[in-house]
């Protein structure tokens, strides 16, 4: 990149009203929002899921290990076995 070419929008662009004048924006582009789901809301849609499958494959299972929120999904799977579900780990 030219300097010429780095410098060609400097000044150019404002925040829109539609942004808000306290949040940011790159080049008039409004800042990202990532909706994501809360633990509880992904281990409900996993049970769900489950509930439709017969057969769990795990291609990684250490990581269910660590800390986080594995002892819940453990939970779910364990759930997912006592109603004759089989689990493979690859």
């Amino acid at each position: 990149m030219l300097y010429a070419d780095a410098n060609a929008g400097i000044g150019r662009w404002k925040v829109s009203e539609a942004i808000g004048k306290n949040q940011q924006a790159w080049g008039g582009e409004p800042p990202i929002q990532i909706n994501s789901q809360t633990v509880p809301e992904l281990l409900d849609t996993l049970n769900q899921e489950l509930a439709k499958a017969d057969i769990l494959v795990l291609l990684e299972k250490q990581w269910l290990d660590s800390e986080g929120f594995g002892a819940e999904v453990e939970v779910c799977i364990q759930a997912f076995c006592d109603r004759g579900g089989i689990v493979e780990s690859r």
